[in-house]
């Protein structure tokens, strides 16, 4: 067995079964199982098939691309059932000059996670971190404040998304 089937095997083991309360697998290894999975996208307005964590797609405004953060991955429980559930950050950028951030949230289905729901969290934030808490998405960004341009925000703001059927309702 080649060190990459060994590994995608041990970051399954870790990921599939695990109850929220017990050790999760670190973002990296999560990262190695959400990176090649098809994700819904807010700003998109579509579901995005990953390849190593990014993809390309063309529509009437022209070419788009979509990036997982690596950075950004949080795992718990956001249904109640007892088991981890993910949040994951995607970027999109389109033919203008935005970078549009979504906050997406996969949960658990036997033994595979699943996307669930998506929201637009801005255009140009920056997200500084992202965990989940008591069945919260708990996203601290900086966004662009009343007089601030789009290249550099300064507003520090902690934006709290609760899981309602298939949709994010913040907090």
């Amino acid at each position: 067995m080649s060190k990459t089937a060994i590994c995608a095997a041990a970051a399954a083991y870790l990921l599939i079964g695990i109850p929220a309360t017990a050790a999760r697998p670190t973002g990296s290894a999560l990262w190695g199982i959400i990176a090649n999975e098809t994700l819904d996208c807010d700003s998109c307005a579509r579901t995005v098939k990953l390849v190593r964590g990014r993809t390309e797609f063309r529509d009437d405004g022209g070419l788009s691309t979509v990036e997982l953060d690596r950075r950004t991955i949080a795992t718990g429980d956001l249904n109640g059932d007892g088991e981890s559930d993910a949040a994951v950050i995607l970027q999109h950028s389109g033919p203008g000059s935005g970078t549009f951030y979504n906050l997406t949230v996969m949960t658990r289905h036997g033994r595979d996670l699943h996307s669930t729901a998506s929201v637009l969290l801005g255009d140009r934030v920056r997200v500084r971190s992202l965990r989940i808490v008591k069945g919260e998405v708990v996203v601290e960004l900086t966004d662009q404040g009343p007089t601030d341009p789009m290249c550099c925000p300064t507003r520090e703001m902690t934006n709290r998304y609760q899981l309602a059927g298939k949709r994010l309702e913040k907090k």
